[in-house]
């Protein structure tokens, strides 16, 4: 179990890039009679980033405040964690946004 205490604070992170591409998405789908699927899409999406999020935060934070002794270096590798799992979750939700689009355009 040691072993997994960090993984909420890098699923976090790709949680958070989820939340962000929605977001971009929900920006960019004005007018939305010009963008029917994506404005509903980046809600719910965007929705489900944020209860996910909460979600995560929780055992985040109480990995941090378990650690004995090492709160700075706990607190500061989680972020990093953090960090990467972003970088990484908005280049996989872009990719997925893009294969979707391309695959569902080809049908209409």
């Amino acid at each position: 179990m040691k072993r997994l205490r960090y993984l909420p604070a890098c699923l976090l992170g790709i949680c958070g890039a989820l939340g962000f591409d929605s977001l971009i998405l929900y920006v960019c789908s004005f007018p939305v009679r010009r963008h029917p699927i994506s404005y509903p899409i980046s809600l719910s999406g965007g929705i489900l980033a944020l209860c996910l999020s909460i979600l995560l935060l929780m055992p985040s934070v109480s990995v941090v405040i378990k650690a004995k002794g090492a709160r700075l270096r706990t607190s500061l590798l989680s972020l990093l964690l953090c960090a990467a799992g972003f970088l990484a979750g908005v280049l996989f939700w872009g990719y997925a946004y893009d294969f979707c689009r391309i695959c569902f355009q080809n049908r209409l």
